[in-house]
């Protein structure tokens, strides 16, 4: 059961009960409507919701430019999956993530990259 709803619109979270991931894949669908959202989720606590919120917008792509300065926060997470998804959704998000992605190439862990 996902309670906290991380920061979603009531009607969103009223609507089911939603893990971590089904939300993040959800507002995924919804596109680049949902990135306010999913850059909130990027914060959460869970390291779960953050994973499946960078992913969700990596999934977005190029629409989620804006979320380009928070995915950089994670490239520091101390989840490497965490900072796995990061990285790939720079790399889907294009061009304003290349910097970005020249830092995430210094993780220790080659599995990040």
């Amino acid at each position: 059961m996902f309670s906290k709803c991380f920061s979603l619109s009531v009607t969103f979270c009223t609507v089911a009960h939603f893990t971590p991931s089904n939300a993040a894949s959800v507002l995924k669908n919804i596109g680049k409507d949902a990135v306010p959202a999913l850059i909130i989720a990027l914060k959460d606590e869970d390291t779960d919701v953050r994973s499946s919120a960078a992913n969700a917008l990596g999934n977005i792509g190029k629409d989620a430019k804006s979320a380009v300065p928070t995915l950089i926060t994670l490239l520091k997470d101390k989840d490497d999956n965490v900072r796995s998804k990061a990285v790939n959704a720079l790399g889907n998000i294009g061009i304003d993530a290349v910097s970005a992605l020249i830092i995430a190439l210094k993780d220790e862990n080659i599995l990040v990259w």
